[in-house]
């Protein structure tokens, strides 16, 4: 009974976390590039797959307080690596 509200709390905030992730990521990728949604979603799925084998074969060799500060620095690059993304295609389509 301890667990009960704690596991169902839990299972719920991954689910909506995921939902949030998965339709804004994959969104953003669309855009990123039309009318190429294949290869959008392909490219998607290949950085998700290679950050996930990355921290499966990187934790027997890097402690957990490591592995945790990669994927946190990781986390806050994101938004530097979109904004970059986001101005580049703004250039690209004003030279178009």
């Amino acid at each position: 009974s301890g667990w009960g509200w704690s596991l169902l709390s839990l299972y719920f905030l991954q689910g909506s976390v995921r939902a949030v992730y998965e339709s804004t990521n994959r969104a953003i990728f669309s855009d990123f590039f039309p009318g190429q949604s294949e290869g959008a979603f392909a490219n998607c799925m290949l950085q998700s797959s290679l950050g996930f084998a990355t921290c499966f074969f990187l934790q027997n060799s890097l402690s957990a307080e490591q592995l945790s500060g990669i994927i946190v620095g990781l986390a806050l690059s994101t938004s530097l690596g979109y904004t970059a993304a986001s101005s580049l295609k703004q250039v690209d389509s004003r030279g178009k």
